[in-house]
């Protein structure tokens, strides 16, 4: 039962024309479907599949089916398109631009469209403008990794439950489907790529629920109830920290981080909000409850006070040549090489996680992966956040992400529209026990 929840649809569209070589696109429908069936969601996914299509059926089955999810098996010819067949089931090419065009039509009720072809990156790029999660392949693929990949990410997005599983449920499907390939002892683990629509990076630093909503306007109110004292308490603790800083001969001093500008903003609403604060609550109960979230607030202060001193310790360091260094403490220490490189294995990037197999020290390898943190394209260079942030946004712009040695390497925008090649440093990522960490 679906507890009144409509049921989400898949669409497959299989096309292997004439002169073309042949696909095991029945066997990929097949397990598909048979993962579906033994799943105990399978009550709330629909599948239909259409063979041999043409362009015009791609049309009329989106109309009539009106899907949620439209998966293409078949094969990609990069900036030439996709492989459609003809009336006499030849081969007809249909490019980015047209399928972007028609997808884009149905953006309200299609989450996400998988491309499960050979070079179909670029189609992945022009159809992100409008769906909000597009799945490519950034070269060839070979069958048996694609067949892995499929099945793997319908696994996973049936099984999906938010209560245990990390980020949305289309990473959640294609992080578990990139890991399937790997599982299955083939070659091809870095070849599928996802593109996200611009705005979800946005999306993703809101609240995840209403409780979550809830906890955050609360938090404003207590705030709105810290005493002048309090706020001079921390006050005194970040004028201490400055005061250090003067005296190791800092050169970037406090006024001219951002952080400074941020405890200044903080300090001064505070004030603000205890001029403006009506009377105390008149029940002991609130009294209670408004001291016990001030003194945990205080504490959050106080620690705040102490990232800045971690900020300083962390600007004395030498900056990496060729890169922005992270401004806060939420960011690891700079090393001259990650140590990860020299014992891990198959590293690779998918989405803002870095992927490898690395040693224990039993001698078994672990699969791991790691958040790359806050990096952002600003006019075709890549740099860190000056604050942390949940997503790093060069994944909404940026192209061909790789990783070389300790580099990230990609080419990103400018504002004139030109790509430009360009990299940086991953900072100080180490293995630990199997598991990456900074």
């Amino acid at each position: 039962m679906n507890n009144g929840t409509p049921a989400k649809k898949i669409l497959i569209l299989a096309a292997n024309p004439k002169q073309t070589s042949r696909l095991r696109l029945d066997e990929e429908v097949r397990d598909i479907k048979e993962g579906l069936r033994l799943s105990q969601q399978r009550d709330k996914f629909i599948l239909q599949q259409e063979w041999a299509v043409r362009p015009r059926d791609v049309r009329r089955a989106v109309l009539d089916f009106r899907p949620n999810i439209i998966h293409f098996s078949g094969h990609g010819a990069g900036t030439t398109g996709l492989s459609f067949e003809d009336e006499i089931g030849k081969e007809k090419l249909v490019t980015a631009e047209a399928l972007a065009g028609l997808f884009g039509q149905f953006a309200k009720q299609v989450e996400c469209v998988v491309l499960n072809a050979c070079y179909s990156e670029e189609q992945a790029l022009a159809i992100a403008q409008h769906i909000d999660y597009v799945i490519g392949m950034n070269a060839a693929i070979g069958d048996k990794a694609a067949l892995e990949f499929a099945v793997g990410f319908y696994d996973a997005l049936v099984a999906y439950d938010p209560r245990y599983d990390t980020y949305s449920r289309i990473e959640f499907a294609f992080n578990i489907a990139c890991n399937a390939i790997q599982f299955a002892g083939v070659s091809g683990i870095s070849i599928p790529i996802m593109k996200k629509k611009p705005h979800l990076g946005k999306v993703e630093e809101q609240p995840a629920n209403p409780q979550e909503e809830s906890r955050l306007s609360n938090d404003m109110s207590v705030r709105q109830k810290l005493s002048q004292e309090d706020v001079a308490s921390i006050e005194a603790i970040i004028s201490n920290q400055q005061s250090t800083s003067t005296n190791q001969n800092e050169p970037n001093s406090l006024d001219e981080s951002p952080l400074s500008s941020n405890t200044a903003t903080f300090s001064q609403n505070h004030k603000q909000s205890v001029a403006q604060t009506s009377a105390p609550a008149n029940t002991l109960s609130n009294s209670t409850s408004v001291l016990r979230n001030k003194k945990s607030l205080i504490g959050a202060g106080i620690a705040a006070a102490v990232a800045l001193t971690s900020y300083f310790v962390f600007n004395s360091q030498p900056s990496l040549k060729g890169t922005s260094t992270p401004t806060t403490s939420s960011f690891p220490q700079a090393r001259d090489n990650s140590s990860y490189q020299k014992s891990c294995q198959n590293i690779s990037i998918h989405g803002d996680e870095l992927s490898a197999t690395c040693p224990q020290s039993n001698g078994l390898y672990k699969q791991t992966s790691i958040r790359v943190l806050g990096i952002e394209n600003h006019e075709g260079e890549l740099r860190y956040y000056s604050n942390p942030r949940t997503a790093s946004t060069y994944q909404l712009s940026c192209q061909n992400i790789s990783i070389k040695g300790n580099e990230l390497l990609a080419n990103c925008p400018q504002s004139n529209g030109l790509y430009k090649q360009t990299s940086i440093h991953i900072l100080g990522i180490s293995n630990n026990e199997g598991n990456l960490s900074y």
